[in-house]
């Protein structure tokens, strides 16, 4: 806990009267412990390290981020014990300073120091209690400039060693001609006597920037405003400051210290700070957290997928993912077309296999991906249809890939476990994944449902496995977000609650048929509707009923109002249409107006190559 100044400081002050920390670790504490109290608290300028024998030295924040986080990383620093650490800084005892010690005696010691140790905090030892806190010798600094001790070639001599940016400031708002090396490296010019602070300031980053430093200069000047309230509304805390002369981004910090000569203020002390590696490292660990969290929750996902499910959409996924890689490098007017288009279905087809087994991860990024194909298809960009822009979406889907793959490599063990343990279960038939994605989308959307089926998989012949599951997932997402009415609305209507989704499956052997049909009782085609979106979309004359049914196998058809992870791509039933026509099948649509709509599927029973 920090001490406040005294409210007037004299040649004659001590100490006693300056801000002391007692935060404090043992010598077998990790470095990770140290960083997380500089965390805890910004202002905190250094921690004391003790044993069972007593203190044996301090570590200042700038010591920990220049000398060892820095140089070290903290992936290294974190699990090293603190005595390590602190024998990286300072061989020898610490110095330490009785309480009632004369602060100019304390500032004529420190200068006795090693000049590499010039920065080392000062501890501070209560001899009637046996305490020692700690005090940074930037407030030894500040308070020494607060009582004017130091004089030119002493203060020249100081501000030359340390390792921070400071500099003085006139009544006039102009940098005197004593300021450290440090700031010269920190603002990138070594020309800063005699200049306005403000006018460095409006060309490092903003004339705003410059305005409040004007502003808060001339509160600081007034005697009458108490220096504590000041403080406390700095508006230079952060300073962002753009590239400039092959110079990166960088984030400043000024802080501000009157200096005081009886009762009259002569100068401001400014503490110029370079927090970008600071700024850096923050934002790297809050994408290390935002990383891990992701990765728990895949983890979390993939434990709930049978194992042989998910190794085969990995499978899929990594080859899918690595065909749209090739896809989006192709040119030329037809081809960047045809491959945009191409991409766009492989991306939609994966997303819906991914709600299917309940990959909810994968799926979401596949619909951001899907954005980015949609805005390239929609563009009017040079060709080939700016597929070069879909490279980040498809590197982040192949880093997922690869990261779920390390995942089951380390849950290996745990998937072997899970299979001995069901090994006399049979894994997850078709319905049974189609009822958890429909489950999901019923919580998600929040309509009830009821699924029925008649089914038999020894019916279903396992050429047709792949394309019914395909077929049947974005029947039932169609169903769920265009056919299926809410709660209130079926409510409202008369109709019951839950919904009905009806799958079945037969096999005509008189007719060589296989016959799949998908029922909702939901609220059919509206076909007034597909009517208007079709003129809008397809500049067609009136259709009648039948044709209109057609329309919703048209691509890039949708009615939905906004897109969603589940709707409004139009895209889904044209790809429905072209997997069952490719396998020499067919697909119709019957409805009745708010009342149900039926999907009939009809496929050769024997498929195409089986002989």
């Amino acid at each position: 806990m920090a001490v406040t100044f005294l409210s007037s400081l004299t040649p004659q002050s001590i100490l006693a009267e300056l801000p002391a920390w007692n935060t404090r670790l043992p010598a077998t504490a990790l470095g990770s412990e140290l960083d997380a109290a500089f965390r805890r608290d910004p202002e905190l300028p250094g921690v004391v390290i003790f044993n069972a024998h007593g203190v044996v030295g301090a570590i200042s924040r700038t010591q920990f981020q220049q000398t060892i986080s820095r140089p070290f990383g903290r992936e290294v620093v974190g699990p090293r014990a603190v005595r390590l650490l602190l024998e990286e800084l300072s061989p020898g005892d610490p110095m330490i300073l009785d309480l009632n010690t004369p602060i100019q005696e304390a500032v004529r010691q420190s200068l006795t120091r090693d000049r590499t140790m010039l920065y080392e905090p000062i501890l501070v030892a209560d001899r009637t209690s046996a305490d020692v806190r700690l005090v940074g010798f930037t407030d030894l600094l500040q308070a020494d400039s607060r009582i004017s001790v130091l004089r030119n070639q002493q203060m020249q001599e100081i501000l030359a060693t340390v390792q921070e940016g400071f500099l003085l400031v006139d009544r006039e708002h102009r940098i005197a001609s004593e300021y450290s090396r440090s700031v010269v490296s920190i603002l990138g010019r070594s020309d800063l006597a005699g200049l306005r602070l403000s006018d460095v300031l409006e060309t490092l980053a903003t004339a705003d920037h410059a305005e409040l430093a004007r502003a808060y200069l001339e509160t600081l000047f007034n005697p009458n405003v108490i220096e504590k309230l000041v403080v406390d509304i700095n508006p230079l805390k952060s300073v962002q400051v753009p590239e400039r002369d092959g110079r990166g981004k960088q984030f400043l910090r000024f802080a501000f210290k009157r200096s005081v000569e009886g009762k009259e203020i002569r100068r401001i002390l400014v503490r110029v700070e370079d927090r970008t590696r600071e700024v850096e490292l923050a934002a790297e660990l809050e994408q290390q957290e935002r990383q891990a969290a992701q990765r728990v929750d895949l983890a979390m996902e993939m434990m709930q997928i049978d194992p042989d499910a998910l190794t085969d959409y990995l499978t899929r996924f990594l080859a899918e993912i690595a065909q749209v890689h090739r896809l989006r490098n192709k040119s030329g007017n037809g081809a960047g077309r045809a491959a945009i288009d191409e991409i766009f279905r492989i991306l939609h087809s994966l997303k819906g296999e991914a709600g299917l087994i309940g990959l909810r991860s994968f799926a979401d990024k596949l619909h951001r991906a899907e954005d980015v194909a949609q805005a390239v298809r929609d563009s009017s960009d040079a060709q080939p249809f700016g597929i070069e822009r879909l490279d980040a979406s498809v590197d982040a889907l192949l880093a997922l890939g690869g990261e779920a793959k390390d995942l089951i490599a380390r849950l290996s063990a745990l998937a072997t476990r899970r299979t001995n343990e069901t090994a006399e279960k049979p894994a997850p038939d078709l319905m049974s994944t189609l009822d958890h994605l429909i489950s999901d989308l019923s919580v998600r959307l929040g309509k009830p449902i009821q699924f029925v089926t008649h089914w038999n998989d020894a019916d279903l012949p396992k050429a047709y496995a792949g394309l019914v599951r395909d077929v049947l997932v974005q029947l039932a997402r169609n169903s769920m977000v265009h056919g299926v009415e809410s709660d209130p609305q079926r409510r409202q209507s008369g109709k019951p609650v839950p919904a009905v989704l009806q799958v079945a499956l037969r096999r005509h052997q008189a007719e060589g048929q296989l016959e799949i049909v998908f029922q909702d009782d939901g609220r059919g085609l509206e076909l007034e509707r597909i009517r208007l979106r079709a003129g809008e979309m397809f500049d067609v004359a009136i259709l009648d009923d039948e044709q209109l049914a057609q329309v919703i196998f048209e691509p890039g058809f949708s009615t939905a109002v906004e897109t969603t992870s589940d709707a409004g791509r139009g895209v889904g039933l044209d790809l429905v249409r072209a997997k069952i026509e490719k396998a020499g099948g067919m697909i119709l649509v019957h409805s009745e107006p708010g009342v149900f709509c039926a999907f009939q599927i009809l496929l050769p029973l024997q498929p195409q190559g089986e002989s």
